[in-house]
């Protein structure tokens, strides 16, 4: 009996020193990588469950890109709070992103919405939306130089590969549910994009060289709305 207790008194004493060498050394031990992985699990449950609340509805950001509603009626606040929640669990999204700046630019936060339509980009260069609503916000503020890049940069991007990039997002798959005849509508709205950037583009490159041409991209770009779709 008393060699049993002498051996569970070695083992644990054996055990002790290990995890108190393991805690003062900062290495791991197969408590605290339990610990650790089981708060990560928790972590990724909240974070899904905080995600799923935050959920809109995406009637009304389709009624605005239908131009049904003006940007006053649509409540930002919520879209904003569930496109940041995205970024922050997946930043990669570069969806999210694009999303993020036009609620930011009717937030009045236009240089929230240049950082985000800049870090779409920066995530997927091949997207048109991104690159043209960058364009736009630049030529809007006068800045010829960033306007002229994200529009050359729009207008090498095919239709086919940002309608395919759309039909790839989770996030246009949602809005698409509540936007009527959301092919067509995107087709049109994508080719009416595509001529708008060709004179912009041009004023751009000529602002460049002339700042005489500031006044009328500003002009121009100051009648085009920043688009989701």
């Amino acid at each position: 009996m008393r060699l049993w207790i002498n051996k569970i008194s070695l083992l644990a004493l054996a055990l002790g020193i290990y995890f108190l060498y393991a805690h003062l050394s900062g290495r791991p031990n197969i408590v605290s990588d339990h610990i650790a992985t089981e708060r990560a699990r928790a972590k990724a449950k909240i974070n899904i469950i905080e995600l799923n609340f935050l959920i809109p509805s995406f009637k009304e950001l389709a009624a605005f890109g239908r131009r049904e509603i003006p940007p006053a009626a649509v409540n930002w606040a919520a879209y904003v709070a569930y496109f940041e929640k995205i970024v922050e669990l997946m930043p990669e999204r570069f969806d999210a992103h694009v999303f993020l700046g036009p609620c930011y630019f009717y937030q009045g936060r236009k240089d929230l919405a240049l950082r985000a339509f800049q870090e779409a980009v920066r995530l997927n260069p091949g997207f048109f939306w991104s690159t043209y609503n960058l364009g736009v916000l630049g030529a809007q503020g006068g800045n010829c130089p960033l306007a002229a890049e994200a529009f050359a940069l729009a207008l090498k991007v095919p239709l086919s590969e940002t309608l395919q990039n759309m039909r790839a997002s989770k996030l246009y798959v949602d809005l698409s549910r509540d936007a009527g005849d959301f092919g067509s509508l995107v087709e049109q709205d994508l080719k009416a994009a595509y001529a708008n950037a060709v004179p912009l583009m041009a004023l751009a490159e000529q602002c460049r060289g002339d700042s005489k041409w500031q006044n009328p991209l500003v002009t121009l770009a100051s009648g085009i709305q920043i688009q989701v779709f």
